[in-house]
């Protein structure tokens, strides 16, 4: 943001920072501003489409079996467990496979065996069967075209930007929903080991996903562009920052500290999967977050639009075919993945770490030493630190092909 400053005190015309990266590093620079912005938004497409293939999927299940069987019927496997009427799934299949998942040494010590119990699925019928062979994960994701196709063509996101409040309604209850769910199993975590028996070497999982979870850099200029209050930009966006750490500190923690079983390894990559089909305050979470991807989706797809189209026919909109085309492959990508790989912490920190080595290390210190050099205010000090900067994102990406 302070590189903008510089170039529109020179008379040009920003639009995003990909004009900054022309006017420090030419048309490469601008180039590999747009390819990676797309990349990056690309991979939160794919994840969206996963989860809100997985979403739906679990909604419809769940509005299934409460029709047919009541409430609290579900066709979940039967290696699922109940908990203090709480229940719990493990979805990693390492784990399933032992034929120990229903022990009680895969607990926590201060569970009591006897308010552990495994769960019966749901009878199954000719219609039933007929039911999740066409409903299922595999099918989902192509259900959800004759959703979002005719939204992801409107012309303006205006009418999809007056839902950006239902995000922080869905923040607000996944917040509640493992706060209660931390209440009812308590904390299960072994403080007696010995300090850092629960760091892994595989870490740099984590760093890659952030790398994407942070990822703002292709269109944070958009939106501070329109400030009452321009000079508090820097102390806004800082705020939005903590806020987001705070929330994905506290919604990980606290769920991996309260999970019953003492192989957290259990805990999926989407944390609502180890909880069944038939909680009721799964489902709601459910339904909250699928609506509020199935408003940012078709704004992902925008900014995507805005930049490929203003780049290559200097156009936002050349004409109708081309925007159908164009959003075509890009929900066929999603498609595939969310047929194929479904595992969003995957494709998440692989996205993330390589758009991030690019986009969110390298351009912006990039410009900025350019910016201070041309200044005259470049100093030894300056270059280490952001040079350290760029290598720091290297070897994050290097990193994600050695866990």
């Amino acid at each position: 943001m302070k590189s903008v400053d510089t170039i529109e005190y020179k008379g040009g015309d920003v639009l995003e920072f990909s004009d900054v990266c022309r006017y420090y590093l030419g048309k490469v620079g601008e180039s590999s501003a747009v390819i990676f912005s797309v990349i990056g938004l690309l991979g939160g497409a794919i994840v969206y489409w996963v989860l809100m293939s997985n979403f739906l999927f679990n909604a419809v299940s769940f509005i299934y079996n409460d029709v047919h069987y009541g409430a609290g019927a579900t066709a979940d496997s039967n290696l699922s467990l109940r908990y203090n009427d709480q229940y719990i799934n493990c979805s990693n299949p390492d784990i399933e496979t032992t034929k120990d998942y229903s022990m009680t040494h895969q607990f926590s010590p201060a569970i009591d065996s006897h308010n552990m119990t495994t769960i019966t699925p749901a009878p199954t019928t000719p219609s039933d069967k007929m039911f999740h062979d066409i409903w299922n994960l595999h099918n989902v994701p192509f259900f959800l075209l004759l959703v979002l196709v005719p939204l992801i063509n409107f012309k303006s996101p205006t009418f999809f930007t007056k839902f950006n409040a239902l995000g922080t309604i869905s923040v607000l209850y996944l917040l509640f929903f493992v706060t209660y769910k931390a209440c009812i199993w308590g904390f299960h975590m072994d403080f007696s080991k010995v300090p850092g028996t629960y760091a892994k070497l595989s870490f740099p999982a984590l760093t890659g996903v952030l790398s994407l979870a942070y990822f703002i850099h292709c269109c944070v200029l958009s939106i501070v562009r329109n400030q009452a209050k321009p000079q508090n930009n820097g102390r806004d966006l800082s705020i939005a920052f903590f806020c987001v750490a705070l929330t994905y500190c506290y919604v990980g923690a606290m769920f991996y500290a309260a999970w019953p079983m003492k192989t957290k390894e259990c805990i999926d990559q989407n944390l609502l999967n180890n909880l069944l089909t038939s909680d009721p305050l799964a489902f709601v979470a459910r339904i909250f977050l699928f609506v509020q991807m199935l408003t940012v989706f078709p704004l992902l797809l925008y900014i995507m639009r805005v930049q490929v189209m203003h780049a290559v026919f200097g156009s936002i909109w050349p004409s109708w075919k081309h925007v159908v085309a164009m959003n075509l492959i890009i929900v066929g990508i999603c498609v595939v993945f969310a047929r194929f790989y479904p595992k969003i912490g995957s494709i998440i920190r692989y996205t993330g770490a390589f758009v991030g080595l690019v986009y969110s290390f390298f351009l912006p210190c990039a410009t900025y030493i350019l910016s201070e050099k041309g200044a005259g205010k470049l100093t030894a000090v300056k270059t280490i630190v952001h040079v350290t900067i760029v290598v720091l994102g290297l070897v994050n990406f290097i990193a994600q092909f050695l866990v």
